[in-house]
């Protein structure tokens, strides 16, 4: 099977993120990301804020897609952003987006415990760093054009 691609258009906006002082190394107030996924393309569509994500299923016949997000808190030593986020995938079912939100879910309610920690640790998770802190996990529906 041929790989095959299908374009998420997202509008992202950014408040906060402002230094509180001129000094080189300030802090900076708490950054928060709000985004708005908006459609889902089956031809690039030359916007700006594009994201493109390899699917294993035909879109011919469907009307709209199923996305997996995450949403997670960074940082570091001087400031904090809130919302920031990872698209897992797109699903041609809510059954198959379902099972995936499923399984992060799981995983972050486990992830501690000590019989599931070496499963946990197999895969690389952007929420999951030194100051990365899981937010959500949610599905969004897109229609495709």
């Amino acid at each position: 099977m041929s790989k095959k691609e299908i374009y998420i258009t997202y509008e992202e906006n950014r408040t906060g993120g402002v230094p509180d002082s001129n000094e080189a190394y300030c802090n900076y107030s708490d950054t928060h990301i709000d985004i708005r996924w908006k459609k889902a393309h089956i031809k690039h569509p030359g916007d700006y804020q594009v994201e493109t994500v390899d699917i294993d299923f035909d879109i011919k016949d469907i009307n709209h897609i199923y996305i997996v997000v995450v949403r997670y808190k960074s940082g570091s030593s001087f400031g904090n952003s809130y919302g920031e986020w990872e698209l897992i995938g797109a699903y041609k079912n809510y059954e198959d987006a379902q099972e995936v939100l499923d399984k992060i879910n799981y995983d972050e309610e486990h992830k501690h415990n000590e019989d599931y920690k070496k499963e946990y640790e197999k895969d690389f998770r952007s929420w999951d760093g030194y100051f990365e802190r899981f937010e959500s996990a949610e599905i969004e529906v897109l229609h495709i054009l």
